[in-house]
């Protein structure tokens, strides 16, 4: 039997009252409730039973109208068993049950033996590892491996009982091991059995409650017993814990309940609206109300409300003291507006085109009025000049208007630009694209493409054309005149030489007219350019007319380096000390040098390698050389490293 069975009986089997005390019940205050509502009398929690002036047994009951109300409520006193925890070990237990010695399992291995331990495993080693029912603080359990006999007392105890008073014998059980076949254990009290037999579980270390209820009648001693009924000594091992032995105590509260008028209340009559349109309905009263109007849950006396279609609304109204009124209804009618639509002969039109519009709906005796315009009949005709938005406002007998619009296109007038290089060189392309004032619009140019960006190559200047079209519009047409400049041609001067240090003037020409030249080693812009050369080398000239630049030509600057050196013309070696060598007048400077002597018929007649040489009229062999003219190159390096070279005739 299971806890929750004894409340029941308890409630009713109650004879004597113990010597103990709990706390009362309280069910609160004298009160009152609303008229037509109901009242819920609580007696708190935490006893085991309860029992209300109407017989129920539950922890709360509901009253309906004014009176008096009681109730009475039970709870268990102290636990009379010595040791029912067994945390005091053997003390206390009287059994026919051994103490366990051992064996092949452990101190219970074999049948009608018993043990005080903390885990079933620990006293034999084919039980469950089991912990206490109430562990933290308690640790200690009496493990039973159960006999065949019936009628065997596992647990007993003595112990003072009041004559004439209730008491409830109560212990926890869980079976050592997993077994189908459990223990059949019995309550005893005075070698009376009390209540039918109980079995733990069959799944192992699985605590379960029993109890049974007893009164003492004369009684003042009272031997309280677990006794095994089982007949199998296969499985029937078990364990027990928290066994205990209370008397029960009584406590009464009562309450006197009246009940409180509801209050009256009065609302306006149904309301009529179109749709869209709001709807006002108020509730009064001769006291202060607070309203609650559904659906919806909306607070208010007066409720403004704009439903899709006719509804039901109800109201109540609650005073101070919680008390509503009887629910009121009222309907709110929604009367249909017309269900108009627009219907346009087409909704994309050319600037300057006319539209049909018609408004139709299944409503007869309806009125037409369009915007904008201020336009009436359900037919109008209408020439836009920009994209417009037409609405009309359908109005039946009963006032109520129904909507619709429709949007017109208009296309405006089609314009297209090109845009592209308008100034070619020969042999350049030119990009043109074509841009309309319209996204999507079509393009054809005169060269028959018909993409919106076309590359041509004009040999000379040529005018191209581009038509662009979109819808059914007139089409629109543009035109780009692309000129085309000659490339000029440009000649360069011819070679030349100069000493360093010296400027050179020279002058350039194009096949185009009124060219700008650009030098390589000049500003000048003209085709004359006064050049500063200061090493020999390449000089490139440019010619550019209308943009177009011509390919470069060049010239060779070649930078002497010699012109400097002096050199007599003429000397006379007759051996009078005058004028009897040729040599340079002034060698300073000079790192290197090398100067040969060639006579007309271009045979060196004599050579010299040093700056301060001196030819006496002799050649190599020593014989004087006929007089005449003799030619001389002499080339060298100064002492800063330029090369230079001087020639001529003595």
């Amino acid at each position: 039997m299971r806890f929750f069975q004894a409340l029941m009986v308890i409630s009713i089997v109650n004879t004597a009252y113990g010597q103990c005390s709990i706390v009362p019940p309280d069910l609160g205050n004298d009160t009152s409730f609303c008229e037509g509502q109901s009242l819920v009398l609580n007696a708190g929690s935490g006893y085991i039973s309860y029992l209300w002036d109407n017989n129920s047994t539950g922890q709360t009951r509901s009253v309906f109208q004014s009176g008096t109300y009681w109730v009475q409520v039970a709870q268990l006193s102290g636990n009379l068993v010595t040791n029912g925890d067994f945390e005091q070990g053997n003390s206390g237990i009287s059994t026919d049950y051994t103490l366990g010695t051992g064996g092949t399992y452990g101190a219970v291995s074999n049948e009608g033996t018993y043990a005080i331990t903390s885990s079933p495993n620990l006293v034999h080693s084919n039980f469950s590892n089991c912990s206490d029912h109430t562990p933290n603080p308690g640790t200690q359990m009496m493990v039973v491996n159960g006999s065949g006999t019936p009628n065997t007392n596992v647990w007993c105890q003595t112990v003072s009982v009041t004559p004439n008073t209730d008491y409830q014998f109560s212990t926890w059980v869980s079976s050592a091991l997993n077994d189908p076949n459990v223990a059949q254990l019995q309550f005893s009290i005075n070698g009376s059995p009390l209540g039918g037999i109980f079995s733990p579980s069959a799944q192992g270390c699985q605590w379960s409650q029993f109890f049974q209820v007893w009164n003492s009648g004369s009684a003042t001693s009272a031997q309280i017993c677990i006794v095994n009924q089982n007949t199998s000594v296969g499985g029937n091992d078990f364990a027990l814990d928290d066994i205990s032995f209370s008397s029960f105590c009584f406590e009464t509260d009562t309450i006197q309940v009246g009940t409180l008028p509801k209050p009256v209340i009065t609302v306006t009559p149904n309301d009529t609206i179109c749709a869209g349109e709001v709807a006002s309905i108020t509730a009064s009263s001769n006291e202060a109300l607070t309203y609650t109007w559904n659906p919806g849950n909306i607070q208010g006396a007066t409720l403004n409300v704009s439903p899709n279609s006719s509804t039901i609304y109800n109201v109540t109204g609650e005073n101070a003291n919680g008390c509503v009124s009887d629910l009121h209804t009222r309907l709110v009618h929604v009367s249909a507006s017309p269900q108009v639509q627009i219907t346009a002969s087409s909704d994309t039109l050319c600037v300057g085109e006319e539209v049909q519009l018609t408004a139709s709906t299944a409503n007869a005796n309806v009125q037409y009025s369009w915007s904008p315009g201020n336009q009436t009949g359900n037919t109008i005709f209408v020439s836009p000049t920009n994209s417009t938005d037409f609405s009309v406002i359908a109005t039946n007998t009963q006032g109520c208007e129904g909507y619709d619009t429709v949007s017109i296109e208009v296309i405006p007038a089609l314009d297209v630009n090109i845009v592209g290089d308008t100034e070619l060189c020969e042999g350049e392309s030119s990009d043109l694209t074509a841009q309309g004032n319209i996204q999507g619009m079509t393009f054809e140019w005169s060269t028959l493409e018909t993409t919106p960006q076309i590359t041509v190559t004009p040999t000379a200047t040529e005018t191209y054309s581009v038509s662009g079209n979109y819808w059914l519009c007139p089409a629109t047409q543009e035109e780009i005149t692309v000129i085309v400049n000659p490339i000029p041609e440009v000649k360069a001067p011819s070679d030349a030489e100069i000493c360093v240090g010296e400027s050179l003037t020279v002058q350039a020409s194009s096949t185009v007219a009124g060219s700008t030249f650009t030098w390589s080693e000049s500003t000048s812009g003209s085709s004359e350019a006064t050049l500063n050369v200061e090493q020999s080398g390449m000089i490139y000239v440019y010619a550019t007319s209308q943009g177009c630049v011509s390919e470069p030509d060049s010239f060779f600057v070649e930078v002497l380096y010699g012109c400097d050196i002096a050199v007599p013309n003429v000397f006379s070696p007759n051996g009078d000390l005058m004028n009897d060598v040729f040599s340079l007048i002034s060698y300073e400077g000079i790192a290197s040098l090398e100067c040969i002597i060639v006579n007309r018929w271009g045979s060196t007649i004599q050579q010299f390698d040093e700056p301060n040489f001196a030819w006496d009229g002799r050649d190599k062999h020593g014989n004087a050389v006929s007089p005449g003219t003799y030619f001389y190159k002499i080339s060298g390096e100064s002492s800063t490293g330029e090369e230079f070279v001087k020639q001529g005739f003595v």
